[in-house]
């Protein structure tokens, strides 16, 4: 009798150490979410996507929330949530990448240095049971300025099925930039250091009137972007002919 009294004495002691062990890994770790910003590099425009990516492989993730902050102005993004159903699970979001699409001129930023901070909770019982608290920082600078395009060359004659050639400047370095032929991308074949391109278009035999629109269209750092029309004259296609 007395054999069996100890055993199971010591099955629910070690019962219990198993249940504070679990709970001491799981639910009561002190440890916080892993969190690194993928996106952006260096920028904030007004079309830009703030891309994190979240880890938490013991109880899981919580939350995780975007903060802006310039100066003493501070926005405070939605707050991505994860469900929680039994409390001593823990969350079953192990791993997640966060995104947020954001227009810093329309959540009130101005040009200048700002700071991305995303923070993070996951789903222990730490912290008053809001779980413990992850945070990190990223330096960014905020232009919410499209750049600027002043035309250079003055005549434009381009024939259906020929090429023509538009010299332009732009005020700062930008990610991309040329001339743009209903929905086809010409890049520019030479830039000087004085941010004046040169670049050749052309205009396909087959291009239907609505896919002749010509611009001019520059992209900054910051993924604002500049659309700009200028005067030019199609002439009409002339098929080579030989006589013989």
């Amino acid at each position: 009798m007395k054999r069996l009294f100890y055993t199971v004495l010591i099955l629910i002691v070690l019962g219990a150490v198993g249940v504070g062990v679990y709970f001491g890994t799981l639910l009561l770790e002190g440890t916080g979410p892993e969190l690194k910003i993928i996106a952006p590099e260096n920028y904030l425009g007004k079309s830009s996507r703030v891309v994190v990516m979240a880890r938490d492989k013991k109880s899981g993730l919580r939350n995780i929330q975007l903060v802006i902050q310039q100066g003493d102005k501070r926005v405070e993004l939605e707050k991505k949530a994860f469900q929680i159903v039994n409390w001593w699970q823990g969350s079953p979001v192990k791993e997640t990448t966060a995104e947020w699409d954001v227009n810093a001129k329309r959540l009130g930023f101005k040009n200048g240095d700002a700071q991305i901070i995303v923070l993070a909770h996951d789903a222990s019982l730490r912290g008053e049971l809001k779980g413990n608290l992850s945070q990190i920082k990223k330096a960014v600078t905020i232009d919410v300025t499209p750049p600027r395009i002043s035309l250079v060359s003055e005549v434009h004659n381009v024939r259906i099925g020929g090429s023509g050639l538009v010299t332009y400047r732009v005020n700062e370095d930008v990610k991309k930039s040329g001339i743009l032929v209903g929905d086809t991308f010409f890049k520019p074949f030479d830039r000087d250091r004085e941010g004046q391109y040169s670049c050749l278009f052309a205009i396909p035999v087959l291009a239907e009137k609505s896919n002749r629109n010509i611009f001019i269209i520059a992209e900054d750092m910051a993924g604002n972007v500049q659309k700009r029309g200028f005067f030019y004259d199609i002439l009409p296609f002339r098929p080579k002919r030989d006589r013989i």
